[in-house]
């Protein structure tokens, strides 16, 4: 095994790995050291280097001449990578471009990347979640090699490749809205407000996700694929509302009257990108969307009013009535203090301290709210009264993902929920599965048919099992115990008796953390201690007790004593001492360990 260091501080990524030898990337930076056998070994940086290195029988370095030119340290135990110079032009692209080594950071449009790279023949690069379908190679003599279907947007001079890309033009003029990239590395496309937009991207692999554009509330509106020719695909069908005509994307939308002259407030637009619809003031007023899920507008009274605006020009929405008038789709609001739609109530109002709503944007939490309720004693009640009726329900559609909240409850230095019972019912009664993400405290009992946990702790030091006692009368906390002819305990009374089971738990500072068998009985029954610590009543006139060691019962009633002879001492052991005790009888800490 030879001790050999690779130094990769001349490179532009230092990350690589050595398969079959490194798990994990290392960071060649110091000339990292690593322990390798005679052999031939591979240099990766996300995808295999066009070379390799050996490690000779005599622990050093050796690697073919043709690698001079990218490697030094032959006949040494350093191999020090030094790749070749690669200038990178990408600066007519409207983004920015990842290569695909270990660590890469993104390689911004706005300057010309000088890189050191190591030969390797499947380069490649992406922008976020974008593939690019695009890959370069450099060859051993630092040669840039780049095939030719790409020619079309990627050309190469020397030891410079410039990428091109592809110009689009985004013609947005006739929307009210603008759009927003979504994830793009280094967007550096401007501002895509309505207007005609001139973009340059690179082309994408046709199995990738596209380049993403939103118009409201996260949802994507449009999706950009250009092809290595340069022909422009778009997802998702546009026929209703877009077309494209060579590299010209024209973004026509679905025209749409909002009439809000029923209001006496003006809508203000919510998380739609750059609104340019104008003031929505109470009134009839012609807005161009695209179509996206999650339009939102704001009112004073009513909270978040929104809508949907599907592929085929179709609305779905709540709080809106949708009409045709003269090929146009007009948009009512339905909230004017009272609806004739059941499914959507519309109530507000005030009495004093107390005020509430239905379905709207509570003032408090910001959340899209059913019922709300505010006042200085209960903000909402509920009562029923008759068996089985329920005075507050909460509950999640069938639909769920399984996430849905019935009744939530939230505070910051009170109580989140509350229930209590002043008679003999049930405070709470859950008819399922509970989970509990922080601690559970309980001043009282909890009893269980069956417990399953992973990890468990205990504040007592011992697992004991309850037994009957007989002549319970006489029996203490810390007495050594066996067994009588009934079946009962007692305190031992011999020495190295084997029908020894345990020391009664609870003495000193010790009590039980787990009681096994808790049953009613007609006998009095006791905690004995069968593993852990417990504290013990040991006598010290049969022989000096020192820590570790073997105890075994003794004569003494109640009391163990040290074991010093091994003919016997098995089958009659206790455990081992703790601490010590020179003479006399006293109480010690043990460690139970019958044997």
């Amino acid at each position: 095994m030879a001790n050999i260091r690779i130094d990769t501080k001349q490179l532009t990524y230092t990350q690589f790995q050595v398969p079959g030898v490194t798990p994990a990337t290392v960071d060649g930076t110091h000339a990292v050291l690593l322990s390798l056998e005679p052999g031939t070994y591979n240099f990766q940086q996300g995808s295999s280097a066009d070379f390799d290195f050996r490690v000779t029988l005599d622990g050093t370095i050796d690697y073919d001449t043709r690698y001079d030119a990218f490697l030094s340290g032959r006949g040494s135990e350093t191999l020090i990578v030094r790749g070749f110079p690669v200038a990178l032009d990408s600066t007519q692209l409207s983004h920015g471009i990842v290569l695909n080594v270990f660590e890469a950071a993104s390689l911004k449009p706005d300057r010309i990347n000088q890189l050191m790279l190591v030969p390797a023949s499947g380069y490649r690069f992406t922008s976020s979640v974008v593939n690019i379908d695009f890959t370069f190679g450099v060859e051993t003599d630092g040669t840039l090699v780049v095939d030719p279907r790409f020619a079309g947007f990627a050309q190469v001079s020397g030891r410079t490749l410039t990428i091109k890309g592809y110009r689009i033009t985004l013609d947005t003029q006739a929307l009210s809205h603008g759009l927003q990239q979504d994830g793009i590395s280094d967007w550096a496309g401007g501002d895509l407000s309505p207007g005609r937009h001139d973009i340059t991207v690179a082309p994408v692999l046709m199995s990738s996700v596209g380049y993403q554009f939103l118009s409201a509330g996260g949802s994507v509106a449009v999706t950009l694929i250009v092809k290595a020719d340069g022909t422009l695909v778009v997802e998702p069908p546009i026929a209703g509302w877009a077309q494209v005509s060579g590299q010209t994307l024209t973004i026509k939308g679905y025209r749409i009257t909002l009439d809000t002259q029923a209001l006496s407030h003006p809508l203000v637009p919510d998380g739609i990108v750059g609104w340019a619809g104008g003031d929505l003031s109470p009134g009839r007023h012609d807005i161009t969307m695209v179509p996206s899920a999650g339009y939102q507008f704001v009112s004073f009274e009513f909270g978040v009013l929104s809508f949907d605006l599907e592929a085929d020009g179709t609305i779905d929405s709540k709080w809106f009535t949708v009409e045709k008038q003269a090929g146009k789709t007009v948009l009512r609001v339905r909230i004017q203090g009272e609806s004739t739609d059941p499914n959507v109530p519309a109530v507000s109002g005030t009495n004093g301290s107390s005020s509430g709503f239905l379905a709207g944007n509570d003032p408090q939490f910001h959340q899209q709210t059913g019922v709300y309720g505010q006042s200085d004693q209960q903000g909402v009640t509920g009562l029923t009264n008759v068996s089985n009726g329920t005075g507050v329900f909460g509950g999640g559609t069938t639909a769920a993902d399984g996430r849905q909240i019935g009744v939530r409850g939230e505070t910051v230095g009170g109580i989140g929920v509350q229930g209590k019972s002043s008679g003999s019912g049930l405070a709470g009664d859950f008819a399922g599965d509970v989970h509990v993400s922080g601690d559970l405290n309980c001043d009282g009992n909890i009893t269980a048919k069956k417990i399953s946990v992973s990890d468990a702790f205990f504040f007592g030091a011992d697992c004991a099992e309850d037994f009957d006692i007989a002549d319970a009368e006489t029996v203490e906390p810390g007495m050594v115990m066996v067994i009588d002819k009934g079946g009962a305990l007692r305190p031992c009374q011999e020495a190295y008796d084997r029908k020894v089971t345990g020391v009664v738990s609870g003495a000193g500072d010790h009590k039980p953390g787990i009681v096994l068998d808790k049953q009613t009985s007609t006998s009095k029954r006791l905690p004995i201690g069968l593993v852990g610590k417990v504290y013990c009543r040991v006598d010290a006139e049969h022989g000096p007790i020192n820590v570790g060691d073997l105890l075994t019962t003794s004569s003494t009633a109640g009391h163990a004593m040290k074991a010093d002879d091994p003919t016997r001492a098995l089958g009659a052991l206790i455990g081992k001492a703790l601490q010590s005790l020179k003479n006399g009888r006293g109480l010690i800490p043990i460690l139970i360990a019958l044997k």
